[in-house]
């Protein structure tokens, strides 16, 4: 089941031989029970292993009653950091066949942890390792591909007396190609928007700070 539905959505969403960046196109979850085991597959889009470490934090307290809490992350594009950990798991049985399902797809930006539940019956290295790499598999099968568009966020403090009018000429010098959340509570916008705009908004927010519109700025990408 798990080989198929890999398999279809390579086929039906992009080609590996496209040469393209690649990355999930959506976080998801999966579950696989093995042997009275449960397999619990998580995937996120990171931009950093600041990032990725963060999230971890964030499972371990959705679970943290979990037996093991097993990991890999593949960031960057031109200098690739990779990482894995088997979380107390055999060396080599959890962590490396998650790193490995994610390079399968050649994804990018990407982290899947997979979470377990003992189930009273031990596996084995070579069933740990099917077992984990099924649940990575699995869970990068529901999340899809897409092409990796590299991405930088910024973070305005908006001045009290200027908000309207910063959102509107923000909106002006940004047009369809930012996605923003605005929470006038706190007077503060957040901006993401492709990578070769950076420097133009950075500009803009510059100006802005300058005249009184913003109280403070910060950017990064990923």
């Amino acid at each position: 089941m798990v080989q198929a539905s890999v398999a279809s959505y390579n086929d039906n969403i992009l080609r590996r031989d496209l040469k393209m960046p690649l990355t999930i196109a959506r976080e998801s979850e999966a579950k696989l029970n093995i042997e009275r085991s449960e397999f619990i597959a998580k995937s996120f889009r990171v931009a950093s292993s600041q990032e990725a470490r963060k999230i971890l934090k964030g499972v371990t307290s959705e679970f943290p009653d979990a037996t093991h809490r097993c990991f890999a992350w593949r960031i960057g594009l031109e200098k690739l950091e990779e990482f894995s950990s088997d979380a107390g798991e055999p060396s080599g049985s959890a962590g490396r066949p998650i790193l490995g399902a994610i390079k399968k797809h050649q994804l990018t930006n990407t982290m899947v942890v997979v979470v377990r539940y003992f189930g009273g019956k031990k596996l084995g290295i070579k069933g740990l390792i099917k077992a984990y790499g099924e649940a990575a598999q699995l869970v990068l099968a529901k999340s899809g591909i897409q092409e990796f568009k590299p991405e930088a966020s910024f973070t305005f403090k908006v001045a009290p007396a200027y908000f309207n009018l910063f959102i509107a000429r923000l909106q002006s010098a940004v047009g369809n190609e930012g996605a923003m959340d605005i929470n006038s509570d706190l007077l503060q916008v957040l901006l993401t928007i492709p990578q070769e705009k950076k420097q133009e908004v950075t500009v803009f927010a510059e100006r802005a700070k300058k005249r009184g519109w913003l109280l403070a700025f910060s950017t990064k990408s990923g």
